[in-house]
């Protein structure tokens, strides 16, 4: 018993914690996170020091537990007839807060987002438990798609804000902003200027609930503490006018500043997060068109940031590339592959599988010459008559053309075994296109777009129109599709990748994000998908479903952070492996030690302090 103590202790060492005996530790800004971050040894209890009493430590949701504050806490911390008597665990909070919240909200999205969106204002661990509890139920409610709605209402609605608002008006005080919030121990933070919101575009500071939503995935799949992750919205105006005129609207009143300028905000800003929260992940997120990319490469050398819309997309897509492959017997150096859609989420995808294609040994012009991209105006090809963006630039084919090649057109000519959707627009998958595709034995096809109503082709479209052949995973929930057989429909959806990228970068201490850990995260996810859901996979559901595992006696929400941890130990081994990210650690670290090492929603035994 002693040699197991002392093992977890130096276990917790090395995540930043220290786990108590009977672990009585100062709670402060600076240590809550920490406390928590560490898990106690087996039968041990939890115990931290805090300074809040009384009516205080009840307003402050990151400490506050309710009707759960036992007896002798409710005497020591000043508690004492403010609460009523009785005393409820954690099992039982969420059991009424969950009967609350459906009486509430019933089957009406935007009046479950509200409800949880109060509980997690006032409680939250208890938020997080709710959550974890009913995690397939309320996933789509706290994220997409109901988080767009959240945006669009955010200035008619907003009860408390959460994180920071870096403006053009503050934009000179960023540094003494973000050391306000420095003793939080910040891990990981996401950032976004509100364009790029997916499916609604320009939203100005409403995009703020995308950071929060973001950060929520990170905390139940990935076990970064509540006070460790950092919402962050650079408020930079809007160019939509119906907002510009709304008399309610939160948000600075001017136009978006143009490129210069918003070049100058930006690096203010990275510089100050950098000086401030050195050893955070800086995740921006929905930034639009251009700009995604431009920011991504004007700071990723120098700073531990990602682009989900770029590289988780890419990550995710790639793994069930993989898997899909499999199915089909096919080989990724073999393939040719087409990209409908050259946004953030399109580009990604192609920089991804050519990354693959490269890691498998292929120079960086083979690679690119199996990759067919194109956008609204048809193939993007050298010389095509118009000026392409740099990330466009980068897929465009050097091929002799001329004048416009559609979709249709390319298929018919290159006949790829690999069509990839991410245009944003509807009905682009014609049936003309998808029997094209089916000289192949069976052909991947991946109506990506989000959301639903926005997909190049439905599955069972694409299964009529293949007579079942195709491989199909989609962007948006799909149920399965009955053709002779019952067909599931895989979710390439980001939730799947990025939590265990960002862990991954986390855990490793990588001074950069590489090409490599990127790749690391989409194979491991396949590598996972492989191994532990092989017969569904073989019937070609190429990612692992967000679902209750029976034969292994797992929860969905337990199935996510076995993905994310598994997925998180792939990406430190890559960043061990690869000079380029200056990883801090120097040994793997096991999926079981990682998952040990993350945050649960329960309850610490408090002291006064």
């Amino acid at each position: 018993m002693a040699t197991k103590k002392k093992a977890v202790r130096k276990a917790a060492k090395k995540s930043g914690a220290k786990p108590a005996k009977k672990a009585v530790r100062k709670v402060t800004s600076k240590t809550m996170a920490g406390a928590r971050e560490a898990a106690p040894a087996s039968g041990e209890k939890k115990v931290i020091k805090i300074k809040k009493t009384g009516k205080d430590l009840l307003n402050d949701p990151f400490l506050n537990k309710g009707m759960a504050f036992t007896q002798r806490e409710r005497r020591d911390l000043e508690l004492d007839g403010l609460l009523p008597p009785a005393v409820r665990s954690i099992e039982q909070q969420s059991r009424i807060a969950y009967d609350n919240i459906k009486r509430t909200g019933g089957s009406d999205p935007d009046l479950l987002y509200s409800a949880l969106r109060h509980l997690k204002n006032r409680n939250e661990t208890l938020f997080f438990k709710v959550v974890t509890d009913h995690l397939k139920e309320f996933l789509p409610i706290i994220y997409t798609p109901e988080v767009g709605v959240a945006c669009q209402m955010w200035s008619h609605r907003m009860a408390r804000p959460a994180g920071v608002f870096i403006t053009t008006e503050n934009i000179d005080q960023a540094q003494k902003i973000l050391a306000r919030l420095a003793g939080r121990d910040v891990q990981i933070a996401v950032v976004t200027d509100s364009e790029g919101i997916l499916g609604i575009g320009d939203q100005g500071v409403g995009g703020s609930q995308i950071t929060v939503g973001k950060l929520a995935l990170y905390t139940l799949a990935a076990g970064f503490a509540p006070t460790t992750c950092l919402p962050i919205a650079l408020d930079v105006g809007t160019n939509a006018e119906h907002l510009l005129k709304d008399e309610e609207y939160l948000g600075v009143r001017h136009a978006r500043l143009d490129k210069g300028i918003y070049f100058n905000f930006m690096d203010k800003f990275v510089e100050s997060f950098k000086k401030i929260m050195p050893d955070a992940v800086l995740q921006f997120e929905d930034f639009s068109g251009e700009k995604a990319f431009s920011v991504l490469e004007r700071y990723r050398d120098n700073t531990r940031c990602i682009n989900d819309d770029i590289q988780g997309t890419g990550a995710v897509v790639y793994a069930a590339l993989l898997g899909a492959l499999d199915v089909s017997g096919g080989d990724l150096e073999e393939s040719v592959i087409v990209i409908h859609g050259a946004g953030a989420g399109g580009i990604g995808i192609a920089r991804q599988i050519r990354y693959g294609l490269m890691s498998k040994g292929l120079s960086e012009d083979e690679a690119r010459s199996k990759i067919y991209v194109t956008d609204s105006k048809g193939l993007i090809y050298e010389g095509r008559g118009d000026e392409l963006p740099r990330h466009k630039a980068e897929f465009a084919r050097i091929e002799s053309y001329s004048g416009r090649i559609s979709l249709a057109d390319l298929v018919a000519e290159v006949k790829p075994n690999v069509l990839i959707g991410a245009s944003g627009r509807a009905g682009e998958f014609t049936r003309d296109i998808i029997k094209a595709m089916c000289v192949h034995k069976r052909p991947i096809v991946f109506p990506l777009s989000n959301p639903t109503s926005n997909h190049e082709a439905t599955p069972a479209q694409i299964f009529e129109w293949s007579k079942g052949k195709a491989i199909v995973a989609t962007g948006s929930p799909f149920g399965p599709v009955k053709y002779g057989r019952l067909h599931p429909i895989a979710q390439a959806n980001n939730f799947l990748t990025f939590p265990g990228l960002g862990r991954g970068i986390h855990e490793s201490g990588a001074r950069i994000v590489t090409d490599s850990m990127v790749t690391a995260s989409g194979e491991a996810l396949y590598k996972y998908t492989k191994q532990f859901e092989g017969e569904l996979l073989s019937q070609g559901h190429v990612l692992p479903g967000i679902r209750d595992d029976s034969k292994r006696n797992i929860t969905a929400a337990d199935k996510v952070r076995d993905i994310s941890a598994y997925i998180a130990a792939e990406v430190v081994e890559a960043a061990i492996k690869d000079p380029k990210a200056g990883a801090k650690v120097k040994k793997p670290i096991p999926p079981e030690e990682i998952r040990r090492r993350m945050w649960k929603p329960e309850y610490a035994e408090y002291v006064k302090g």
